[in-house]
């Protein structure tokens, strides 16, 4: 078949490189895979490459990678959402670790668009901002004082789940007038910060102060 699996070691076969520089090649094709995903695109990729173990497939082409996403819709009952992420991922780690160009199979692209008709997806509940001022004024700080500061620091620091679980104290400053807090490691690796003030402000300060100080 065509665009069959390549182990790693024989990415490039031209004996006039050095062995060592293909690994090194192979390593970085690899490390372009995204750090904080890289484990969800790997257990994918391994997912796929035992499907193929269990049906005996000895080689990867446009016709199986077909057969698979059909039997991922017709026996695991995926979305059409959930296909297009698989697609997405596979496609890395196939180029990454095989030496497979999947944004090639143009055919398979048209049969994921094709199961993508009729699909529609669920439509997010949004938070508006009348709802995050009526949650923080009327809500026991009893019982939800911890739930309001994760709400505050993550609408207004656009932060990810976790972002929001790896801030420290010594990511924020308390100005007296309002909280000063930095992300230093973003999905993006861009550090950014942002600025909690006025009654908002107050709420986290009561947190911080019912907090133990070691």
């Amino acid at each position: 078949m065509a665009n069959n699996v390549v182990p790693e070691s024989d990415i490039d076969s031209d004996d006039d490189i050095p062995s060592e520089m293909r690994l090194n090649a192979s390593k970085n094709f690899q490390n372009l895979l995204p750090g904080k995903s890289k484990e969800k695109y790997l257990s994918f990729h391994h997912e796929f490459r035992g499907w193929m173990d269990k049906n005996n497939i000895k080689s990867c082409d446009e016709l199986i990678l077909t057969v698979y996403f059909s039997y991922l819709q017709d026996e695991k009952k995926f979305m059409s959402s959930t296909l297009w992420s698989r697609w997405f991922m596979l496609k890395s780690t196939l180029s990454a670790y095989d030496n497979i160009n999947v944004s090639a199979f143009k055919k398979l692209k048209a049969y994921l668009k094709k199961l993508n008709k009729g699909y529609k997806p669920k439509k997010s509940k949004i938070l508006y901002s009348e709802d995050l001022a009526k949650f923080c004024i009327e809500a026991d700080d009893k019982i939800h004082l911890a739930n309001k500061v994760i709400l505050i620091v993550g609408v207004f620091g656009a932060c990810r789940r976790g972002e929001l679980h790896n801030i420290t104290f010594d990511e924020v400053e308390d100005s007296g007038k309002g909280l000063f807090i930095s992300i230093p490691e973003t999905k993006t690796d861009v550090a950014r910060s942002f600025i909690i003030t006025n009654d908002l402000y107050g709420i986290c300060r009561k947190y911080m102060a019912l907090r133990p100080t070691t």
